[in-house]
């Protein structure tokens, strides 16, 4: 009897011992992606890559399309800049902005009116993002619900 509470109480304590060393391990990596943000400011616009089509609306949408809406946001964007400050504020090319963390863990952001999913590689900052396109249609425009990331360096 005396012997299985020494085996208990060993798995309890590498139980609790690997939580906080994971928790710890996840805090480490959130503080270095900040701070990275911060130091590597001011991010510079590269690309935007449509990664997945969410919802077309019936809309018959071709590879075509979703190329030059590439294309298009690429054009528009070029050379448009973003800098972070520890403060959660920032500045972009054309004004002010302030953004709050909505999940620092999961490196998930508010910028302008859109939620951003933050990863880095070792050169580009990716904002991870769920958004809607406009293909003209007509004398309307459809609707296109995608998942993008757009590239920073």
């Amino acid at each position: 009897m005396y012997k299985t509470h020494p085996i208990v109480v060993i798995c309890l304590a590498i139980f609790f011992s690997c939580s906080d060393e994971d928790s710890e391990q996840v805090m480490e990596e959130t503080k270095s992606l900040i701070e990275n943000m911060v130091n590597k400011s001011p991010w510079t616009y590269d690309r935007l890559e449509v990664v997945s089509i969410i919802e077309t609306n019936g809309y018959d949408l071709q590879q075509s399309e979703i190329d030059d809406f590439e294309s298009e946001s690429n054009q528009e964007f070029d050379g448009f800049t973003v800098s972070f400050n520890n403060d959660g504020t920032g500045v972009d090319s054309n004004g002010e902005f302030t953004w709050n963390w909505i999940d620092e863990e999961a490196g998930e952001i508010r910028i302008w009116d859109d939620t951003y999913f933050i990863s880095e590689n070792t050169s580009e900052l990716i904002l991870g993002v769920r958004s809607f396109a406009f293909i003209p249609e007509g004398e309307c425009c459809i609707e296109i619900l995608y998942n993008g990331n757009i590239i920073l360096k």
